[in-house]
């Protein structure tokens, strides 16, 4: 597959991924949004009840 990658395309450099790995790197970026996320909107609870509370 390399050889025929350089025939068509002789001056790009040969890189290849796995499908899986893709999928894996994309879930663990979604996953990683999902805590943020969680985490802002949990602030959020917590400084909008303190202010229920004060008022």
């Amino acid at each position: 597959m390399q050889s025929a990658y350089a025939a068509i395309y002789p001056n790009e450099k040969f890189e290849y991924h796995f499908y899986d790995d893709t999928i894996r790197n994309w879930y663990d970026k979604e996953q990683q949004t999902e805590r943020l996320m969680n985490t802002g909107m949990t602030i959020a609870i917590l400084i909008s009840n303190c202010m229920v509370l004060h008022a």
